[in-house]
């Protein structure tokens, strides 16, 4: 059943409509619409679909999935694959809010799946795009609580899962200090996910009963059980298999200049750095880079051999990331010397290498403990700390595989999130 909202949660609403249309103007003028109708940039086509202009080919979905971004659309990928194989006939949807997330979407699943643009969360957009989908079940990945769409689905009896459910202690604090716009919202959501401890006992705090709430950990665990090594990867794997590589992965500004800084002062003198910078539109801003500072490297997009002066990979290619660390000695996760939460660590760990990232890591903070623990995975906060750990890695192979099985261990130990987070669908479905 809907949840009635009092007079001063009604209230509490049209102050947030009110603050989102405020921003929701200029940006729909300024950046949307220029993108939409100026750029001939094919990442940004059907970008019209977040300001209300819904796809006239749109199919009703059996179920609906949002994921944010890449990382979202990765963790969700395997209970859409599990659902899929049960039923085939399935009809699912897929929104995103980002251009690399729904890039990640075509990549995995083709046209196994429809994919649409989130429209922004006003009433009116968030109601016309359910009223055209018509799901009869939503999963929210992660982190991802809209108040109108969530709101509209409760007017319509829509259940609403949150799987693999992320929540720090801050942001649950935040949460209840605007109560009047959550505590409706969170009445509405039929069960909680939670991927961490510290997650599960966030959503307890927002008066989350058992009943509603379930500690399944971390869908990622079982994720990277579905990484394949491609045969034109493998080839390139082998290519770089004389050289010691450092891959940097999903890279964000100050990174690769950090990673730069570790090539040139290592004095390694068969060390290769790949650097695979997280967003497309930074993929020539990092060549610059690299021009400017006069670093030997070729990019993956023109790639047939690697010479031999060669100091730097640029992979200027989405979706190739997660099978690259197969050809890595050692793996640097991104978004953590950079304030970005930190990215999936899981990925070089399936291929049992040795991992370092910086101190920023509250977006998988289970992940990265657990990793720590098990010796797998290394804290950098400066070039120089970098450069021992690199050294001490190059200089004992023994250990450098050790530290990379830990890894590998920790994987094995802790999967099981996804049979956990799949019984608890089957019986919404059910």
């Amino acid at each position: 059943m809907a949840h009635q909202r009092t007079l001063s949660q009604y209230v509490a609403f049209l102050l947030y409509d009110f603050l989102l249309l405020l921003i929701y103007i200029p940006v729909t003028i300024k950046w949307g619409l220029w993108r939409q109708f100026y750029l001939s940039n094919k990442r940004y086509q059907r970008r019209g679909q977040r300001y209300g202009d819904i796809a006239e080919d749109l199919i009703e979905a059996d179920d609906w999935f949002h994921c944010v971004s890449v990382g979202e659309v990765v963790a969700a990928s395997c209970v859409i694959k599990a659902l899929l194989q049960e039923d085939p006939t399935r009809n699912i949807t897929i929104t995103t809010t980002t251009p690399t997330g729904a890039g990640r979407v075509r990549d995995i699943f083709g046209e196994a799946v429809q994919h649409h643009y989130l429209p922004w969360d006003l009433p009116w957009l968030i109601n016309a795009f359910i009223k055209a989908l018509k799901p009869k079940r939503v999963f929210i990945t992660e982190v991802e609580l809209w108040p109108n769409m969530i709101m509209k689905l409760a007017k319509r009896n829509i259940p609403v899962m949150l799987i693999n459910a992320r929540m720090t202690e801050r942001s649950a604090q935040k949460y209840a200090q605007f109560s009047l716009l959550s505590k409706p919202v969170f009445a509405h959501i039929q069960h909680v996910c939670a991927q961490g401890q510290r997650d599960y006992d966030a959503y307890q705090t927002l008066g989350f009963g058992n009943e509603r709430l379930t500690l399944t950990h971390n869908i990622k665990f079982d994720q990277v059980t579905d990484i394949a090594v491609s045969n034109e990867v493998a080839h390139i794997g082998h290519t770089l298999s004389k050289r010691f590589v450092i891959v940097a992965g999903s890279t964000h500004l100050g990174e690769e200049e950090h990673w730069l800084d570790v090539l040139e002062q290592c004095n390694i003198d068969d060390a290769l750095l790949v650097l695979v910078p997280r967003h497309p539109e930074r993929f020539d801003k990092v060549a610059n880079l690299l021009c400017e500072r006069e670093v030997r490297f070729q990019r993956w997009s023109e790639y047939s051999d690697l010479e031999e002066t060669t100091q730097v990979l640029l992979v200027d290619a989405m979706g190739v990331l997660s099978p690259l660390y197969h050809c890595a000695d050692v793996a640097f996760v991104g978004g953590s010397i950079a304030d970005r939460g930190g990215h999936n660590a899981l990925e070089p760990a399936f291929f049992a290498v040795p991992i370092m990232m910086g101190e920023h890591r509250y977006n998988n903070p289970v992940i990265c403990a657990t990793l720590e623990q098990a010796g797998a995975l290394y804290l950098t906060t400066s070039v120089e700390q970098s450069i021992e750990k690199i050294c001490q890695w190059y200089d004992d192979p023994a250990m450098r595989a050790r530290d990379g099985q830990s890894g590998e261990q920790v994987l094995h130990d802790n999967r099981g999130a996804l049979a956990k987070t799949l019984n608890l669908i089957r019986g919404q479905i059910e």
